[in-house]
């Protein structure tokens, strides 16, 4: 799990949403978090 939040280890799809069954989010609501988290680090590296 460390290496994935790192960003360095990549998981499929699958794995994906068993991870959000784990942590008990919907895939969709997993999938908008990630999309907003990874804009606000790439707003950090437009500055």
């Amino acid at each position: 799990m460390g290496k994935i939040e790192q960003a360095r280890r990549k998981i499929e799809l699958v794995e994906f949403i068993e991870l959000c069954q784990i942590l008990e989010v919907e895939p969709h609501e997993g999938l908008s978090l990630l999309i907003s988290s990874m804009n606000e680090e790439w707003r950090g590296y437009k500055r």
